[in-house]
């Protein structure tokens, strides 16, 4: 076997047990890091040849890499949305972390069409109280743009926090909604990495 060919069918093998394991498909950077190639474009000419041959399917995101005859309309559905204990600190894009695992929660009960967009982190901390939001609920977030006044989960200066985004322009800040915690100004430029569209919640009557 060639070289080339056997690079080839590692990425098939990696794909295909990543997927069935995580119940979505690897990033570029996970094949690369995995199976040491040295850098991302290095993995992205196997995939245009795989993709040539019809072995592989892109659909254009980081995880839109798909088996053929093994690619789903949205990679989540079957295994529920991917449920994060704390969002990966320094991490732009939470679509690029490895879920603790996946959370059998319907999408359409928040309004969500795309439950590729959706996942889940844990509520630590008081500070949101004020919005009903409490320590151990499950947030679920969408990936999107977000609007002034909307709860959202934000890297901040390093940190990734759960308030409510507020201001303008270059004047947005992090809003509590519990008195005895300050609001944020970042000293840097703030990553949204979700928008707030509901809680899930033991019911402890």
């Amino acid at each position: 076997m060639k070289q080339g060919q056997g690079s080839a069918e590692k990425i098939i093998g990696f794909i295909r047990s990543a997927t069935r394991r995580y119940q979505r498909p690897p990033t570029i950077r996970e094949i690369q890091a995995a199976l040491g190639f040295k850098s991302p474009r290095a993995v992205t000419y196997f995939l245009e040849k795989l993709e040539k041959a019809r072995r592989v399917v892109r659909r254009g995101r980081s995880r839109g890499i798909f088996l053929v005859g093994e690619e789903r309309g949205e990679e989540t559905a079957a295994g529920g949305l991917p449920f994060f204990s704390a969002i990966p600190a320094g991490r732009g894009d939470v679509a690029d972390g490895v879920p603790d695992k996946h959370l059998q929660i319907e999408p359409s009960l928040f309004g969500l069409r795309k439950a590729g967009n959706a996942f889940v982190v844990k509520v630590r901390g008081r500070s949101m109280e004020g919005a009903g939001i409490r320590d151990g609920d499950l947030a679920v977030l969408e990936k999107r743009e977000a609007k002034a006044g909307e709860v959202v989960a934000a890297l901040f200066d390093g940190e990734v926090t759960l308030k409510r985004l507020m201001g303008t322009g270059r004047n947005l800040f992090l809003q509590s909604e519990n008195p005895d915690y300050p609001d944020l100004r970042p000293r840097q430029e703030m990553e949204i990495q979700g928008v707030l569209v509901g809680l899930v919640r033991r019911w402890q009557g």
